[in-house]
């Protein structure tokens, strides 16, 4: 255009080089910095950043604030990954649905573990399919529900029947089932 120029100084308050122009293709054709019509191009052998934005790249990218990201894929048809560069195997993920899978975490107050979901030793919810486990498949403090669907409660109300650590008893007191056989 008419505002097209070259400067170029070896001293005084101008040194410098300075390009104006409207095109310009700097490199070969293995790298090479171009730009036309409002938009710049940058390739170089494992990187490229595309006229109309994209970038395809590969290697490690560092944060000038705070280190390596590392292992962080993010993939138009999986989703997003961090930790194993196979999507299946990573500790962390969201499919591109908005499925979330992570190995453990916090949510809430919640400590997310690989197979529960519980608040220190006040509630829990399991992943065991062990009749036996002392955390059964739901518990907290005085409620128990195994995954057989064994229920273990110290009282509670079950259809109007109290129920207490030693009886059973209606809310009427006419039917009364008491642990020591009266």
């Amino acid at each position: 255009g008419s505002n097209d120029f070259l400067s170029f100084h070896t001293s005084g308050p101008r040194k410098g080089v300075k390009i104006r122009t409207d095109k310009f293709f700097l490199g070969g054709s293995d790298a090479f910095i171009s730009g036309s019509n409002g938009k710049l191009e940058i390739t170089s052998s494992n990187f490229h950043l595309s006229a109309s934005g994209d970038v395809t790249m590969q290697g490690t990218i560092t944060a000038t604030a705070g280190g390596t990201i590392g292992v962080f894929i993010a993939d138009k048809d999986d989703g997003i990954q961090l930790g194993d560069s196979t999507f299946e195997d990573a500790p962390f993920s969201v499919t591109t649905a908005g499925d979330l899978n992570a190995v453990r975490g916090s949510i809430g107050g919640f400590t997310l573990g690989a197979t529960s979901l519980k608040i220190g030793n006040t509630f829990a919810l399991s992943a065991s399919n062990n009749a036996n486990d002392p955390s059964s498949f739901i518990s907290s403090s005085a409620f128990k529900v195994s995954a057989d669907g064994r229920m273990s409660a110290s009282a509670g109300l079950i259809g109007g029947f109290e129920l207490s650590s030693n009886e059973i008893k209606s809310s009427n007191n006419n039917l009364r089932l008491k642990a020591n056989g009266q």
